[in-house]
């Protein structure tokens, strides 16, 4: 059986690859994009008897990429190609770190926050609510300090959970009425292997959206 794909993303110097690290251990494998010189890393990490694929992406902000690396994230996550995101966001920074996870959960994309930098947070004497947060966004929300460690037995059960039992999160913003009655004319545009790339209806509405909204390209 083939092993379920992890994506890890999440803004620049959020603590991704420390993350990945701390999953992959030394089961690791470092290698390039197709077609670019940005460098890809993958790699393998056992939960109980579940073997899992981790895809370690570059650094993003938005989907509204501009550099070369953030553009292979966004496509990326786009894709389908990966059954569970896990959204790493500084915890001392939520408002730059959220926007991606907005951005995420509007896509229909299975998605566990990881809040990351808890330490540096309560240093700082500051709170987080971690319940309240992921009752907002409807999806789990996992406190952890990726640097030492902490939180990562309780991420690799919520991992598992989520792959055994993936559950689309709730849609965080309604359309506008114009917008929503575009939807269905740009699919009929589209040809039926690029729809196809999409795995559900929520996340090729996403896709047709952004195509109104953006003059950017997308590889899909």
């Amino acid at each position: 059986m083939k092993a379920p794909v992890i994506a890890i993303a999440g803004n620049p110097n959020s603590g991704k690859t420390t993350l990945f690290n701390a999953l992959t251990g030394t089961r690791q494998r470092v290698g390039n994009w197709p077609g670019v010189t940005v460098e890809k890393k993958t790699g393998n990490c056992r939960v109980e008897d579940r073997e899992l694929e981790l895809v370690d992406l570059p650094g993003i902000y938005s989907f509204s990429a501009s550099s070369e690396d953030e553009i292979i994230a966004r496509d990326f996550l786009v894709s389908g190609n990966a059954e569970l995101v896990l959204n790493i966001v500084d915890a001392t920074s939520l408002e730059r770190g959220l926007l991606l996870t907005l951005q995420l959960l509007e896509m229909g994309v299975p998605v566990v926050v990881v809040a990351n930098m808890m330490d540096l947070v309560k240093e700082r004497n500051l709170h987080l609510d971690i319940d309240g947060l992921s009752r907002e966004l409807d999806c789990p929300v996992v406190p952890m300090s990726a640097s030492k460690g902490k939180g990562l037995k309780a991420l690799k059960s919520m991992v598992l959970e989520k792959i055994e039992r993936p559950e689309m999160s709730k849609e965080p913003i309604s359309r506008p009425p114009a917008i929503q009655q575009a939807l269905p004319e740009i699919s009929a545009l589209l040809e039926e292997k690029t729809l196809q790339t999409f795995r559900s209806q929520r996340s090729r509405d996403w896709f047709c959206q952004s195509l109104l909204e953006s003059e950017q390209s997308f590889e899909v």
